[in-house]
């Protein structure tokens, strides 16, 4: 009876709390746990406990990665366990009476419709404003959309109301209904990270995708202006930039390289025919910017769909069966496949005069009826409601139809089609689709997942010292939604059309802002925005050059950001989270993770500046600072703005004139001259278009290493262990060593090899080493600098270069 007993007692227990280790998804009665990270789950309620595995347009990746995970089984409860996070669950739909989730150290106790009150903001769709440059910046505070990270160490993320994304036969992935009963159905997403930012940004990319690199030449200076130029004017606008010494890498054209047609029912505003007065050749205009380096981006406006005024009209009509066609009009369908597959196929595809445009710009907005018959939201005429997620999905489309390589007939294409879409007639014309291997669309926020389509343009802004101001401490704080904006460096909105003497100044400090951003990309409204135009174009034009120059250090960071999720531009706090100055100093940023800048956002030329903790070197003076300081209302001239380098790092840089090379030759490595100083820094190199970063993650970057004592500097250059696709076969590398107290050095050696004494800068690259006076942006300094040229090496050979005595 004794032994019945005890037996009895065990198993009693046993079907109170059992513990064990479990696989990750987790399901206990009708609700489902799956494991992103240790501090990233989806949570996930059904009724009738059926579950949609598919990826959603925020969410593409349903592999889950191995995470440890506990659980205790009590009688009517759960509780989930990983090494971060710990979940109790007592049944029945999500409430904050049936489920609690708390971090490890239950510093962050969270439940169903808790506040989060420290959100620390994430993107706008756009900054399109016409109503004053301060109104607008009013308004922009309104309508900023939440970000991932919060003070309060806690995200959720509903999303429920998404569609699913389903993979066809062709391999494409397009929107589909879920297969749950959505009205007895919840979808979350919970990240508990307390205030380790940069690991939650870093979980996010597991389940919403990484961040991918853009082809080389966005990192450089691109043209823009809204103005109606023929090709003659562009030849004269890139034929300027070189005889002026300033680099240029892309040009855009505004919406009046089409036609505008003044007849009903023909929206001018959304256009796809070349304005033949003014391009009469598309293609050979094209062809002459690519000799010179260059690639094309055209403003397009697809919300406005397909215009019985446009030449593939009725090939789009054909492709489609007519079913969607109103009043001689093909309306924009963002969700629509036959729809898309038309648009894409008969207006660029299969266009000759169009299908050899390598980027475009989405340009959605909130156009008025007239324009296009806009919905004033930002979606196109057949999209149903602002939920659908247009501008995502718009981008979405883009990339897909960018990058698609095969060759399909129209057949196949149409027989791959949702049932429930129209279906056109046969026609067996070829569909030849242009490869773009990193496609690259400019367009609005489009909420998160928008990432993926990492190109984000601001749109129409004033010319003014509060808008600048603006976007100097939004563009960091839309890092928490993984987004790199491009503003419209000197303001959309300008005053006078030719105001370039009374907002010269202004213009400068944008100039240096955007030296320091994101992306380079000058644009106005009709306005005069040429550098060389301005009174002040001897200070404007180093500044330019500059940017050209550190076009390896911005290309490193991108790579950077597709492994870490975080990106070149982000606030101080991802590095400092517990420190209040982190948060309260806004007009700040990292830039990447060896630059700190502070740039002057006010005529007075002044900044108040929290250097945050560590040993910083002024990029103008190479004086050294402890951080952990204010540095209270500064003077900055107008060559200045207040930039620093992490004491021991070295950034990667190069001649601007190299400016499309992605293989920098020579590669010039600035090492700030502070003795007991060390530190490592990646480089990483491709050819700049290919995908195969994505691919080989195993291939490490060149790794740089510097040691700098009372007596000598060292300086190591380890190569990748692999050599990446077309890179040149030999190498040569400069060491600009900024801050050198004056002495004449003992020894120079490259592989421990003398090199020769030169008495000036050569005028090309030389092998030997010299002393000059430093140049910031193009303004000769009294800083010293120690140059040393190596000789030609092979790409995969090590470097060494020592400085003694």
């Amino acid at each position: 009876a004794e032994t019945t007993m005890r037996f009895v007692c065990v198993l009693v227990v046993l079907l109170v709390a059992t513990s064990h280790q479990a696989n990750n998804p987790v399901t206990f009665q009708n609700a489902r746990f799956s494991f992103y990270s240790a501090r990233m789950i989806r949570l996930e309620w059904s009724k009738t406990s059926t579950f949609d595995d598919r990826p959603t347009i925020t969410f593409i990746n349903r592999t889950l990665p191995h995470t440890t995970i506990h659980v205790h089984i009590h009688k009517s409860s759960i509780t989930i366990s990983s090494p971060e996070l710990t979940i109790d669950y007592f049944g029945g739909a999500f409430t904050k009476d049936s489920l609690r989730i708390r971090t490890a150290d239950k510093s962050v106790v969270w439940q169903p419709g808790k506040v989060n009150h420290g959100n620390l903001n994430g993107s706008l769709i756009a900054s399109d404003c016409y109503i004053g440059p301060d109104k607008c910046i009013q308004k922009y505070y309104d309508i900023i959309q939440p970000g991932l990270l919060s003070t309060d160490g806690w995200y959720l993320f509903d999303d429920t109301a998404s569609d699913a994304m389903a993979t066809r036969n062709n391999g494409w992935s397009w929107r589909e209904p879920r297969t749950v009963d959505m009205s007895v159905y919840v979808d979350w997403y919970f990240m508990g990270y307390k205030r380790d930012y940069r690991q939650a940004l870093k979980d996010f990319t597991s389940p919403a995708g990484r961040i991918p690199i853009m082809p080389y030449s966005w990192f450089g200076v691109w043209w823009s202006r809204y103005y109606p130029y023929n090709v003659t004017g562009i030849k004269a606008v890139v034929s300027g930039y070189a005889s002026h010494s300033l680099p240029l890498t892309g040009v855009v054209l505004d919406m009046d390289w089409h036609i505008e047609p003044q007849l009903p029912k023909c929206w001018g505003w959304g256009g796809f025919d070349w304005n033949t007065a003014l391009f009469p050749n598309p293609k050979k205009f094209h062809s002459w910017l690519n000799k010179q380096g260059l690639p094309l981006m055209l403003n397009i406006h697809t919300q406005c769909g397909v215009d019985h005024c446009q030449s593939m009209y009725k090939d789009v009509v054909s492709a489609i069966g007519g079913g969607i066609v109103d009043d001689n009009v093909v309306p924009c369908w963002t969700h629509n496949y036959t729809y898309q597959v038309a648009f894409h196929d008969y207006v660029f595809n299969l266009n000759p005069k169009l299908n050899f445009v390598e980027y475009l710009w989405t340009d959605f907005g909130n156009l008025t009826k007239g324009q296009c018959d806009d919905k004033g939201y930002f979606a196109c005429h057949k999209d149903t409601t602002n939920g659908d997620r247009p501008l995502l999905w718009s981008n979405y489309v883009h990339s897909l139809f960018q990058s698609h390589t095969k060759k399909q007939t129209r057949r196949q294409l149409q027989q791959q089609q949702p049932t429930e879409l129209t279906t056109a007639p046969n026609n067996n014309k070829k569909t030849k689709f242009t490869h773009v291997a990193r496609p690259i669309t400019l367009s609005p926020y489009g909420g998160l997942g928008n990432h993926r389509y990492p190109l984000t343009g601001s749109g129409d802004t004033y010319r003014a010292w509060v808008t600048l101001a603006w976007e100097v401490m939004m563009t960091p704080v839309a890092a928490n939604v993984l987004v790199g904006w491009t503003h419209d460096i000197g303001g959309f909105h300008v005053p006078q059309p030719n105001a370039t003497v009374t907002t010269a100044q202004l213009f400068l400090r944008w100039v240096q802002y955007g030296t320091f951003s994101h992306i380079f990309r000058t644009h106005c409204d009709h306005c005069e925005i040429r550098a060389w135009h301005f009174p002040n174009f001897g200070s404007l034009q180093g500044w330019y050059q500059l940017r050209s120059s550190l076009m390896p250090y911005l290309y490193t960071a991108a790579w950077n950001a597709y492994h870490t999720g975080v990106l070149l531009v982000h606030p101080v706090y991802y590095d400092f989270p517990d420190r209040d100055e982190a948060y309260q100093y806004k007009y700040q940023y990292m830039f990447g993770d060896s630059m700190f800048l502070s740039p002057v956002v006010t005529k007075q030329n002044r900044k108040t500046t929290w250097l945050p903790p560590g040993s910083w070197v002024s990029w103008y003076d190479m004086s050294v600072k402890l951080g952990d300081q204010v540095l209270v209302d500064e003077e900055y001239g107008l060559d200045m703005i207040p930039a620093w380098i992490k004491v021991g790092h070295i950034v990667p840089t190069k001649y601007w004139q190299d400016a499309v090379n992605p293989y920098a030759d020579p590669m010039v490595l600035l090492l700030p001259y502070v003795v007991g100083s060390s530190g490592t820094v990646p480089l990483w190199e491709d050819d700049g278009l290919n995908n195969n970063y994505q691919q080989h993650h195993d291939r490490s970057p060149i790794t740089i290493t510097q040691t700098t004592t009372t007596t000598n500097v060292t300086l190591n250059v380890h190569p990748t262990n692999q050599l990446p696709h077309a890179a040149p076969p030999n190498r040569r590398y400069q060491v600009q060593i900024r801050g050198w107290d004056g002495h004449t050095p003992k020894t120079v050696e490259c592989n421990k090899h003398a090199i020769p004494h030169l008495r000036d800068h050569p005028s090309s690259p030389t092998i030997g080493w010299w002393l000059q006076k430093a140049v910031c942006a193009g303004v000769s300094t009294a800083v010293q600098e120690l140059w040393v040229s190596c000789p030609s090496l092979p790409y995969m050979a090590e470097l060494e270069v020592h400085v003694g005595g």
